[in-house]
């Protein structure tokens, strides 16, 4: 699709996420994009540095008439996540292959990158407009999708700004969670398979997967869950030994669309092991109902392997997917379908004599994060697994000039709220305390899946009152 076809009703930021779409931006990928982002703020005569990590600082004096206005720092995030279908040969190496049907766009096959390449194309917008504004710092960061090494690292002691907008996720925000990336990591020890044994791998697919904050009241169901629920369903009538298993791709933060297991079963059990997924299938199905496409779980022959997991760290593995917090934990009694605190298994697999299970717990509350660390610390020491926190990142808290929020709450026309994703927000704040912080982002819906996607119609009634409010905050509140 072109860009006119695909930009039509909202072409100065669409037309924008259409030329950062032809550019390899996923997370870990920062040269092109970071370099294409300086030389576009050259080309528009802006002062602009990439620090260490990789993020871009552009800075852009107030329009004629707003100097006294409200300094404003606008923020978004160019990195992706890279999800893709099974069908899907996109290896994210080369251009997206973007789609749009009415007012909808969307991605063939894989993210769209919308999280947050909406919000990199808006602040890029404003960069290239003749707009009313005051002055302005926009801040591309990297990394954000995984460690938020950017937001980290940034140097939040060069920006002059008093009011950060992040333009990531959607409008109107004034709080967000939090979140602890860790590791369990369970020691396996294998053995040679022994006697007459047909090979089977088992496969459970057909979930629509999302954002493990942004989706979690939505419950859409985790692979990884699903498939140990089998593997038990299916340890009732048929002995296997266990071979691989594996699950996610490569991010907790996304819920799990598919997960696998190669097995050894005793010749002749090849029916009793399909009978039982079917059962599961079935169950999985009515469990989720209006929430997925429906749940597919495969049973397929393959050559019967050499070496297999001893029968002791199978039951371990099993008993850890089995007991490991997962979904939503506790819900936010402040703000009305919010969750205070959840658990996502989103990645799964085998390395060398271990296997590597990666969670993520997303809090606005430090001390439910404290109650579920310990829940994993326990089920660690019962089970011989060794915890790994990768990194632990703050909540966001509200904090907002009440003339700034009267003003955004009456161009935007609705109560601020909590969001359940976590931004960098909470590592700004962390840094700059006096800092106030507002969440205008576009919206878009089941990020971090293939199935994510924008609407057109609403990309343009957000940029009209982005700019309106740009436009108020160059004013003076």
């Amino acid at each position: 699709m072109d860009r006119a076809q695909f930009s039509a009703g909202a072409e100065a930021v669409l037309g924008r996420f259409y030329d950062i779409s032809q550019i390899p931006r996923g997370s870990g990928n920062n040269a092109q994009i970071s370099a294409y982002l300086q030389n576009f703020a050259t080309s528009l005569g802006l002062e602009s540095a990439v620090d260490s990590a990789g993020n871009v600082i552009v800075r852009k004096p107030a329009a004629a008439g707003c100097e006294a206005g409200v300094p404003v720092i606008l923020e978004a995030h160019y990195d992706m996540v890279c999800e893709r279908t099974p069908e899907s040969r996109h290896d994210f190496s080369g251009p997206l292959e973007l789609c749009r049907a009415g007012d909808k766009i969307f991605a063939d096959g894989t993210t769209l990158g919308a999280d947050n390449g909406l919000g990199v194309a808006a602040i890029m917008a404003v960069l290239a407009g003749d707009l009313p504004h005051p002055p302005l710092e926009a801040v591309f960061t990297s990394s954000e999708e995984t460690d938020m090494a950017g937001a980290r690292c940034l140097d939040m002691r060069k920006l002059k700004g008093k009011l950060l907008l992040t333009l990531d996720s959607h409008a109107l925000l004034s709080s967000g969670a939090g979140e602890m990336d860790a590791d369990l990591t369970l020691p396996m020890r294998k053995e040679l398979l022994s006697g007459d044994a047909d090979g089977v791998r088992l496969c459970v697919s057909g979930l629509r997967g999302g954002h493990s904050g942004a989706n979690a009241m939505d419950e859409p169901g985790n692979a990884i869950m699903l498939l140990a629920r089998t593997l038990r369903q299916l340890e009732k009538t048929t002995a296997f030994s266990l071979a691989d298993l594996s699950g996610g791709t490569q991010t907790s933060s996304a819920f799990a669309r598919q997960a696998s297991a190669v097995l050894a079963i005793r010749r002749g059990q090849l029916q009793n092991a399909a009978a039982a997924a079917e059962k599961m299938q079935e169950q999985f199905n009515n469990e989720l109902q209006g929430r997925c496409e429906g749940v597919t779980i495969s049973v397929l022959p393959c050559a019967a392997p050499e070496t297999v997991f001893c029968a002791q760290s199978t039951k371990r593995l099993m008993d850890l997917l089995t007991l490991l917090p997962d979904g939503v934990h506790t819900r936010n009694h402040e703000y009305s379908g919010a969750m205070e605190s959840s658990c996502n298994c989103g990645v799964v697999k085998m390395e060398n004599t271990c296997a590597r299970v990666n969670v993520l717990v997303r809090t606005t509350c430090e001390s439910r994060r404290e109650e579920l660390l310990e829940k994993l610390r326990v089920l660690a020491e019962l089970l011989g697994a060794e915890l790994t926190i990768r990194h632990i990142l703050p909540a966001w808290q509200t904090r907002i000039d009440p003339s700034i929020l009267r003003l955004a709450k009456e161009i935007y026309e609705m109560e601020p709220e909590l969001t359940p994703a976590t931004l960098e927000c909470g590592a700004f704040q962390s840094k700059k305390p006096e800092l106030d912080l507002l969440g205008v982002g576009i919206p878009y819906y089941y990020q971090h899946s293939p199935a994510e996607y924008a609407l057109v119609s609403e990309t343009a009634t957000s940029w009209k009152k982005l700019l309106r409010f740009l436009a108020a905050l160059g004013r003076g509140v």
